[in-house]
Protein backbone atom coordinates (compact mmCIF):
# COMPACT_ATOMS: atom_id res chain seq x y z
CA UNK A 1 0.00 0.00 0.00
CA UNK A 2 2.85 2.72 1.01
CA UNK A 3 4.88 1.49 -2.54
CA UNK A 4 1.46 1.95 -4.20
CA UNK A 5 1.23 5.47 -2.84
CA UNK A 6 4.80 6.41 -3.70
CA UNK A 7 4.28 5.24 -6.89
CA UNK A 8 1.10 7.33 -7.28
CA UNK A 9 2.18 10.35 -6.19
CA UNK A 10 5.77 9.80 -8.31
CA UNK A 11 2.64 9.50 -11.72
CA UNK A 12 1.07 12.85 -10.62
CA UNK A 13 3.59 15.15 -9.75
CA UNK A 14 4.59 13.88 -13.39
CA UNK A 15 1.74 14.21 -14.96
CA UNK A 16 -0.68 16.40 -13.34
CA UNK A 17 -3.42 13.60 -13.11
CA UNK A 18 -5.72 14.89 -10.91
CA UNK A 19 -7.63 11.60 -10.78
CA UNK A 20 -4.05 10.09 -9.13
CA UNK A 21 -4.10 12.91 -6.55
CA UNK A 22 -7.54 11.84 -5.48
CA UNK A 23 -6.66 8.40 -5.74
CA UNK A 24 -3.36 8.98 -3.71
CA UNK A 25 -4.90 11.01 -0.96
CA UNK A 26 -7.81 8.47 -0.66
CA UNK A 27 -5.43 5.48 -0.36
CA UNK A 28 -3.14 7.35 2.24
CA UNK A 29 -6.95 7.82 4.31
CA UNK A 30 -7.65 4.69 4.21
CA UNK A 31 -3.80 3.64 5.66
CA UNK A 32 -4.48 6.71 8.46
CA UNK A 33 -7.92 5.22 9.22
CA UNK A 34 -7.39 1.71 9.76
CA UNK A 35 -3.98 2.36 11.70
CA UNK A 36 -5.68 4.27 14.03
CA UNK A 37 -9.22 2.28 14.18
CA UNK A 38 -6.81 -0.93 14.71
CA UNK A 39 -5.00 1.34 17.77
CA UNK A 40 -8.14 1.96 19.40
CA UNK A 41 -9.09 -1.74 19.48
CA UNK A 42 -6.06 -1.78 22.11
CA UNK A 43 -6.00 1.14 23.52
CA UNK A 44 -7.89 1.80 27.27
CA UNK A 45 -8.52 -2.17 27.18
CA UNK A 46 -8.15 -4.15 30.76
CA UNK A 47 -7.41 -7.06 30.94
CA UNK A 48 -7.52 -9.74 34.68
CA UNK A 49 -5.68 -12.89 34.65
CA UNK A 50 -7.35 -15.38 37.57
CA UNK A 51 -6.24 -18.39 38.38
CA UNK A 52 -9.88 -19.95 39.36
CA UNK A 53 -8.80 -22.79 40.87
CA UNK A 54 -5.50 -24.80 42.34
CA UNK A 55 -2.49 -26.05 40.55
CA UNK A 56 -0.38 -28.62 41.35
CA UNK A 57 2.92 -29.40 39.48
CA UNK A 58 2.12 -32.27 36.46
CA UNK A 59 -0.97 -30.27 35.68
CA UNK A 60 -1.96 -27.22 33.30
CA UNK A 61 -3.33 -24.41 34.75
CA UNK A 62 -6.24 -22.66 33.27
CA UNK A 63 -6.47 -19.16 33.65
CA UNK A 64 -9.63 -17.38 32.94
CA UNK A 65 -8.98 -14.25 31.33
CA UNK A 66 -11.82 -11.40 32.18
CA UNK A 67 -12.10 -8.06 30.49
CA UNK A 68 -12.71 -5.25 32.76
CA UNK A 69 -12.66 -2.40 30.41
CA UNK A 70 -15.53 -0.21 29.44
CA UNK A 71 -17.93 -3.28 27.71
CA UNK A 72 -20.02 -0.44 25.44
CA UNK A 73 -17.45 -0.68 22.75
CA UNK A 74 -17.05 -3.97 20.84
CA UNK A 75 -13.60 -4.98 20.12
CA UNK A 76 -12.60 -7.98 17.72
CA UNK A 77 -9.50 -9.03 18.82
CA UNK A 78 -7.16 -12.41 18.29
CA UNK A 79 -5.42 -13.39 21.56
CA UNK A 80 -2.01 -16.17 20.70
CA UNK A 81 -2.76 -18.64 23.49
CA UNK A 82 0.18 -20.94 22.37
CA UNK A 83 3.93 -21.29 22.64
CA UNK A 84 6.02 -18.50 21.96
CA UNK A 85 9.25 -20.86 20.82
CA UNK A 86 6.57 -23.15 18.31
CA UNK A 87 7.09 -23.27 14.83
CA UNK A 88 5.01 -20.89 12.25
CA UNK A 89 1.89 -23.70 11.63
CA UNK A 90 1.57 -24.23 15.07
CA UNK A 91 1.92 -20.48 16.00
CA UNK A 92 -0.76 -19.53 13.39
CA UNK A 93 -2.78 -22.27 14.89
CA UNK A 94 -2.32 -20.85 18.19
CA UNK A 95 -3.99 -17.49 17.53
CA UNK A 96 -7.66 -17.55 18.95
CA UNK A 97 -10.59 -15.12 18.31
CA UNK A 98 -12.28 -13.28 21.14
CA UNK A 99 -15.19 -10.74 21.15
CA UNK A 100 -15.19 -8.55 23.29
CA UNK A 101 -18.41 -6.30 23.36
CA UNK A 102 -22.11 -6.50 24.83
CA UNK A 103 -23.49 -9.26 23.11
CA UNK A 104 -20.45 -11.76 23.60
CA UNK A 105 -19.10 -13.53 26.66
CA UNK A 106 -16.26 -11.25 28.26
CA UNK A 107 -13.80 -14.18 29.77
CA UNK A 108 -11.61 -16.04 27.78
CA UNK A 109 -10.06 -19.53 28.87
CA UNK A 110 -5.85 -19.67 28.47
CA UNK A 111 -4.31 -23.32 29.11
CA UNK A 112 -1.01 -23.10 30.18
CA UNK A 113 1.68 -26.27 28.93
CA UNK A 114 2.25 -27.90 32.71
CA UNK A 115 4.52 -26.61 35.01
CA UNK A 116 7.23 -27.39 37.77
CA UNK A 117 6.22 -26.52 41.58
CA UNK A 118 7.19 -22.94 42.28
CA UNK A 119 5.66 -19.39 40.89
CA UNK A 120 3.37 -19.55 38.13
CA UNK A 121 5.45 -18.63 34.39
CA UNK A 122 2.80 -17.18 32.49
CA UNK A 123 4.20 -15.89 29.02
CA UNK A 124 2.78 -12.59 27.77
CA UNK A 125 -0.41 -12.74 26.53
CA UNK A 126 -0.38 -11.18 23.10
CA UNK A 127 -3.57 -9.66 20.96
CA UNK A 128 -4.07 -8.71 17.92
CA UNK A 129 -6.70 -6.18 16.18
CA UNK A 130 -6.74 -5.78 12.12
CA UNK A 131 -10.20 -4.51 12.30
CA UNK A 132 -12.15 -2.95 10.50
CA UNK A 133 -10.28 -3.41 7.32
CA UNK A 134 -8.08 -5.71 7.72
CA UNK A 135 -5.23 -3.57 6.10
CA UNK A 136 -2.85 -3.43 8.86
CA UNK A 137 -2.08 -5.70 12.31
CA UNK A 138 -1.65 -4.20 15.59
CA UNK A 139 -0.01 -6.52 18.32
CA UNK A 140 0.21 -5.60 22.03
CA UNK A 141 1.63 -7.83 24.96
CA UNK A 142 0.60 -8.37 28.24
CA UNK A 143 1.97 -9.11 31.14
CA UNK A 144 1.18 -11.01 34.32
CA UNK A 145 1.72 -8.92 37.47
CA UNK A 146 0.38 -11.95 39.97
CA UNK A 147 1.99 -14.04 41.97
CA UNK A 148 0.12 -17.77 41.95
CA UNK A 149 2.30 -20.45 43.05
CA UNK A 150 2.04 -24.46 41.97
CA UNK A 151 2.00 -27.14 44.54
CA UNK A 152 3.51 -29.92 44.40
CA UNK A 153 2.42 -32.51 43.02
CA UNK A 154 0.99 -34.97 46.00
CA UNK A 155 2.60 -38.95 46.26
CA UNK A 156 0.48 -41.01 47.49
CA UNK A 157 2.25 -43.47 50.32
CA UNK A 158 1.69 -44.79 53.30
CA UNK A 159 4.23 -44.34 56.91
CA UNK A 160 4.73 -47.80 58.10
CA UNK A 161 6.67 -46.69 60.57
CA UNK A 162 7.27 -42.77 61.63
CA UNK A 163 10.16 -41.77 63.62
CA UNK A 164 10.62 -39.10 65.37
CA UNK A 165 13.60 -37.37 66.85
CA UNK A 166 13.86 -36.74 70.58
CA UNK A 167 14.43 -32.84 70.57
CA UNK A 168 11.29 -32.37 68.13
CA UNK A 169 8.70 -30.13 69.86
CA UNK A 170 5.31 -30.66 70.00
CA UNK A 171 2.95 -28.80 68.25
CA UNK A 172 0.67 -27.22 71.24
CA UNK A 173 -2.53 -25.00 70.41
CA UNK A 174 -3.36 -22.46 73.58
CA UNK A 175 -7.56 -22.56 73.91
CA UNK A 176 -8.40 -19.45 74.67
CA UNK A 177 -10.66 -15.93 73.69
CA UNK A 178 -12.80 -15.42 70.68
CA UNK A 179 -10.05 -13.83 68.58
CA UNK A 180 -9.29 -14.45 65.10
CA UNK A 181 -5.82 -15.84 65.92
CA UNK A 182 -7.76 -18.41 68.44
CA UNK A 183 -10.13 -19.39 65.81
CA UNK A 184 -9.29 -23.02 64.76
CA UNK A 185 -10.59 -24.84 61.18
CA UNK A 186 -13.93 -26.54 61.69
CA UNK A 187 -13.92 -30.04 63.00
CA UNK A 188 -17.01 -31.67 62.72
CA UNK A 189 -17.24 -33.55 66.00
CA UNK A 190 -17.25 -30.46 68.07
CA UNK A 191 -20.71 -28.91 69.41
CA UNK A 192 -22.20 -26.21 66.83
CA UNK A 193 -22.29 -24.11 69.93
CA UNK A 194 -18.48 -23.57 69.48
CA UNK A 195 -18.63 -22.40 65.74
CA UNK A 196 -17.63 -18.50 65.28
CA UNK A 197 -20.93 -17.91 63.27
CA UNK A 198 -20.00 -14.21 63.11
CA UNK A 199 -16.72 -15.42 61.86
CA UNK A 200 -18.75 -17.64 59.41
CA UNK A 201 -20.71 -14.50 58.02
CA UNK A 202 -17.86 -12.15 56.99
CA UNK A 203 -15.86 -14.74 55.30
CA UNK A 204 -18.34 -17.39 54.82
CA UNK A 205 -15.89 -20.12 56.08
CA UNK A 206 -16.18 -22.28 59.40
CA UNK A 207 -14.07 -21.96 62.41
CA UNK A 208 -14.32 -23.43 65.65
CA UNK A 209 -14.17 -21.17 68.95
CA UNK A 210 -12.04 -22.60 71.71
CA UNK A 211 -11.88 -20.84 75.25
CA UNK A 212 -8.81 -20.87 78.46
CA UNK A 213 -9.86 -23.78 80.07
CA UNK A 214 -7.15 -23.54 82.69
CA UNK A 215 -3.88 -25.45 81.68
CA UNK A 216 -5.49 -27.17 78.51
CA UNK A 217 -3.95 -27.08 75.29
CA UNK A 218 -4.65 -29.36 72.06
CA UNK A 219 -2.22 -31.69 70.77
CA UNK A 220 -1.71 -31.66 66.48
CA UNK A 221 -0.37 -33.94 64.28
CA UNK A 222 2.74 -32.53 63.83
CA UNK A 223 3.94 -33.39 59.83
CA UNK A 224 7.69 -33.29 59.53
CA UNK A 225 10.45 -33.54 56.69
CA UNK A 226 12.06 -35.36 59.83
CA UNK A 227 9.60 -38.30 59.53
CA UNK A 228 11.53 -39.44 56.10
CA UNK A 229 15.59 -40.59 55.32
CA UNK A 230 17.88 -37.98 55.03
CA UNK A 231 19.01 -39.31 51.55
CA UNK A 232 15.18 -38.22 50.22
CA UNK A 233 15.67 -35.90 47.43
CA UNK A 234 13.61 -32.36 47.94
CA UNK A 235 11.12 -32.75 45.29
CA UNK A 236 10.21 -36.31 46.38
CA UNK A 237 10.02 -35.45 49.77
CA UNK A 238 7.72 -32.34 48.91
CA UNK A 239 5.43 -34.45 47.45
CA UNK A 240 5.28 -36.92 50.20
CA UNK A 241 4.47 -33.96 52.46
CA UNK A 242 1.81 -32.22 50.33
CA UNK A 243 -0.19 -35.47 50.22
CA UNK A 244 -0.15 -35.84 54.18
CA UNK A 245 -1.45 -32.56 54.02
CA UNK A 246 -3.95 -32.85 52.05
CA UNK A 247 -5.09 -35.89 54.04
CA UNK A 248 -5.09 -34.24 57.12
CA UNK A 249 -7.39 -31.43 55.28
CA UNK A 250 -9.43 -34.13 53.63
CA UNK A 251 -10.02 -35.95 57.46
CA UNK A 252 -10.32 -32.96 58.91
CA UNK A 253 -7.53 -33.50 61.81
CA UNK A 254 -5.89 -30.98 63.35
CA UNK A 255 -1.62 -31.02 61.94
CA UNK A 256 0.94 -28.79 62.20
CA UNK A 257 3.81 -28.66 58.98
CA UNK A 258 7.03 -28.35 60.00
CA UNK A 259 9.85 -27.50 57.53
CA UNK A 260 13.97 -26.81 58.25
CA UNK A 261 13.06 -23.19 58.60
CA UNK A 262 9.48 -22.52 59.64
CA UNK A 263 6.86 -24.22 61.35
CA UNK A 264 3.13 -23.57 60.37
CA UNK A 265 0.56 -24.40 62.76
CA UNK A 266 -3.36 -23.76 63.44
CA UNK A 267 -4.84 -20.89 61.91
CA UNK A 268 -6.77 -19.45 59.07
CA UNK A 269 -6.03 -20.30 55.99
CA UNK A 270 -3.73 -23.20 57.06
CA UNK A 271 -4.10 -25.01 53.98
CA UNK A 272 -2.78 -22.62 51.48
CA UNK A 273 -0.20 -21.77 53.79
CA UNK A 274 1.08 -25.03 53.99
CA UNK A 275 0.80 -25.87 49.99
CA UNK A 276 2.55 -22.41 49.33
CA UNK A 277 5.39 -23.04 51.63
CA UNK A 278 6.12 -26.68 49.83
CA UNK A 279 5.47 -25.49 46.88
CA UNK A 280 8.53 -22.47 47.51
CA UNK A 281 10.69 -24.92 49.44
Amino acid sequence: MVLACVLLWIMAVNYQLNVAYILLFWLVGVLFFGMVMGARQLLGWRVRIDLPTECFAGQAPQLRLNSVQDTRQTRWLWCRLGAEETGDDEREAAWQTWAVGLMSGLTHTWVLPPQPRGWLRVPPLVCAAHAPLGLLVIEASWHYAGEAVVYPAPIEHTLSQRQKTGDAESHLVALDGEDIAYLLAHNHAVSPRQIAWKQYAKSGELLDKWFDVGAEVLDAEVISYRDYPVHTGKERLVGLLCFRVLQAEQQHQRYALELPHVTIGQGVGQRERCLTALGLW
